[in-house]
């Protein structure tokens, strides 16, 4: 058997002569990558992932050095300033050079470089530049290597990825070869199908290994227990340098102000999120990486796999929003370690709601599973994509467009009519030939041609006599014009100003004797929980199992929770039904954020003129109103045909209520409906809802039995 050191004979003492021997990983890649194969590699944080796919694609490149190249894609420009921190070295010592590209600008940092990494626009740019260099190098790619790959599955950037590869497999010289690496996949085969991958692929997925430690704590009162909980982590826990992450730039800039007013870990502190310049988050990267004590506090930023040092413990403060972000979380600390320690902190409003949420994301993690999100339409990508053809090109045929995206072909040619008539294209001299229009050249001068990124869900201030009565998401405030009448906090109130500068997001508003003209509708803050996170909410709820690392105020939290739920009543559709302690109805469906959105504004909708005062709220768990809601008379979208229907009566309505990209509403209306539709679709949900529809048994409360609004048994009418 020939050893690794005899197949990598110019990298092996270069990338693993720190390692005490190789991973399983390490000795498995060697071969499939040699051998030019399609990889998909999935293993832990800090395992060596990265070795195990450079020291062999490097190898291939030091024997062809003349003819090939390496482009590195990774997530964000945090992650690519990092890596080519680490790999520049290496590189170095092998007489090669690696170079990295980020923003918009066309040239490359180092010139002739064997190795280029960048993110999925930087790439998108690159592939469309007349710079000889820039040339030379795209058409020389051989290897495509792909960090963080999770990151893309099922989004925006994922398909804009899938197009940017075979625009790569069309220009370069060589066939091309893609190796996707990650630590959380729910499935590889979602990644051999999002980039076209050959039959012939190689996947490798590591066991897990880790045995995960939680601690569940119930912070009441934050201002004064922050502080003495890390000053805990610190002398009773020896955790001396801790990764802290929040779900909002505006928590961790509180958490922040907090701990820095007093303890051990004042002056002692790091924040960490997008907004920040590339050359302050790189300072604080470094700083804490050499620390031996501190805190940082981030949002997702550090979620992937920059090297900040060996951490001691991970504190999330509030509940990831999905189980994959759960996984990159914890995985980021204690990573020499054959265990993760970690702790879960439930604060503010809805502490019981946080609680279960962190157990669900807890067994779905210990069972190693993450959300399976389903494939769907991406029109908006194809219309970028268009664009981003055109700034290669200056000029296009739909036929040379119909030979790039042949899966789309029948589409492409509405799009690209609407396109023409919206100004984005114009036609030139030479029939069957366009250019840019003015809207293309205003983007382009913006240099927004290249990203999907749907626009930042910031947080904003609701000011009412100059203080702050609530907060709203962007993709609520997109709905609101000035003058409108909206209800909110029991309130009506006028829309006097909207405010957005460096350091202030507020809606000045002042009540209003009026009634409110304007309906508003919002998923709330962050990424909406899945379904299976909503099912497993259900499990936590209905077992009477243990579950480790609940201290004492946070089994009372997890008893009251169950409480609630042996109290409500089953219904035969499989909805429960109790009343919360302020008498609300609640009734818990399970069915995760977009099944409860669609069922609140069917709710809203038909019964709110027919039930005089009914007002009802949703999360992932279930709806809650002020009275009984009749769902057994709600005409329900229970098929796939149905629900298209109603997102085209819906359409504004959804446009505004989740984050879509910037390139939604300029596709033909019917693509836009399609779009919306693919994203919202869930088989499971639609199973429920036939249930729902089909069910005519209706169990009453108890305590409502005299008057109820459900009797016994019910029949629709018609």
């Amino acid at each position: 058997m020939i050893s690794p050191l005899e197949l990598l004979p110019n990298t092996y003492r270069v990338f693993f002569g720190g390692f005490p021997s190789l991973t399983i990983a390490q000795n498995e890649l060697i071969h499939p990558i040699l051998q030019e194969r399609d990889i998909v590699l999935q293993e832990s944080t800090g395992a060596g992932k990265t070795e195990a796919v450079l020291a062999p694609a490097t190898e291939n490149l030091i024997t062809h050095r003349e003819s090939y190249t390496i482009v590195y894609i990774v997530p964000t420009r945090a992650l690519a300033l990092d890596m080519i921190r680490r790999i520049k070295p290496l590189y170095k010592q092998l007489g090669l050079k690696a170079g990295i590209r980020t923003g918009d600008g066309k040239t490359l940092l180092d010139a002739k470089p064997d190795l280029l990494i960048m993110t999925p626009e930087s790439l998108d740019v690159l592939l469309g530049s007349n710079n000889q260099s820039n040339q030379h190098f795209t058409k020389h790619i051989h290897v495509m290597i792909v960090d963080e790959v999770h990151v893309f599955i099922h989004n925006d950037r994922g398909h804009q990825l899938s197009y940017l590869r075979k625009r790569l497999e069309r220009q370069s010289l060589a066939p091309l070869q893609t190796v996707a690496l990650s630590a959380t996949l729910a499935d590889p085969n979602d990644i051999v199908r999002l980039l076209d991958l050959k039959k012939n692929v190689f996947s490798y997925k590591q066991s897990a290994t880790h045995k995960l430690q939680p601690c569940w704590v119930h912070l009441k009162d934050l201002e004064h227990e922050l502080s003495p909980f890390f000053d805990d982590l610190y002398l009773h826990w020896g955790c001396k340098k801790i990764l802290a992450f929040a779900n909002t730039r505006r928590k961790c800039e509180e958490v922040h102000h907090l701990l820095n007013k007093s303890g051990l870990f004042s002056q002692k502190l790091w924040i960490h999120y997008s907004n920040l310049s590339t050359k302050e988050r790189r300072s604080i990267e470094s700083s804490f990486r050499k620390s031996k004590m501190g805190v940082c506090i981030a949002t997702t930023t550090l979620e992937l796999g920059i090297d900040i040092g060996d951490v001691g413990g991970v504190v999330l403060i509030g509940p990831p929003p999905s189980s994959m972000a759960f996984l990159q979380r914890i995985g980021r600390g204690n990573r020499r370690e054959q265990h993760k320690s970690f702790w879960g902190i439930c604060q503010g409003a809805n502490t019981k709601l946080q609680l279960i949420k962190f157990l669900a994301l807890h067994e779905l993690a210990k069972e190693n599973q993450v959300e399976a999100l389903p494939p769907f339409e991406s029109y908006s990508v194809l219309l970028q994509q268009i664009l981003s053809c055109l700034y290669a090109k200056k000029r296009l045929s739909i036929q040379s467009l119909q030979h790039l995206f042949t899966k789309k072909s029948e589409e492409l040619h509405e799009i690209f009519h609407h396109m023409l008539a919206n100004k984005w294209l114009k036609p030139t001299k030479h029939p069957g030939l366009y250019e840019g229009g003015w809207r293309y050249y205003a983007a382009l001068k913006k240099r927004q041609i290249w990203s999907n990124f749907p626009p930042t869900n910031e947080e904003y201030d609701v000011i009412l006599e100059r203080k702050k009565i609530a907060t709203i998401p962007f993709s609520t405030l997109k709905q609101f014009e000035l003058g409108d009448l909206i209800q909110l906090t029991g309130k009506t109130l006028r829309i006097l100003e909207i405010k957005k500068e460096e350091t202030t997001r507020e809606v000045w508003v002042e009540q209003s004797n009026q009634i409110a003209t304007k309906e508003l509708f919002w998923v709330g803050f962050g990424a909406p929980t899945s379904f299976e996170v909503a099912q497993k909410m259900q499990t936590i709820l209905s077992a009477p199992s243990e579950h480790p690392g609940l201290l004492n105020r946070t089994h009372r939290l997890l008893e009251k929770a169950r409480e609630n739920m042996d109290r409500s009543i089953e219904q035969p559709s499989g909805m429960r039904i109790h009343r919360t302690e302020n008498r609300a109805y609640r009734y818990e469906t399970f069915l995760g954020t977009v099944g409860n959105f669609i069922l609140y504004h069917l709710v809203k909708t038909q019964l709110a003129e027919k039930i005089d005062g009914l007002s009802v709220s949703f999360d992932e768990l279930g709806i809650e109103g002020n009275q009984q809601i009749p769902f057994h008379t709600l005409k329900i979208p229970h098929t796939s045909q149905q629900l298209q229907q109603w997102v085209s009566l819906h359409l504004s309505l959804l446009r505004a209520s989740f984050p879509w990209n910037n390139w939604l509403h300029w596709l033909p209306e019917k693509h836009q409906q399609r779009e919306i539709y693919s994203r919202l679709h869930d088989p499971r949900v639609l199973q429920t809802f036939h249930r729902y529809h089909l069910e005519t048994k209706w169990f009453p409360l108890p305590e409502d039995d005299k008057n109820a609004a459900h009797p016994t048994e019910t029949y629709r009418q018609g």
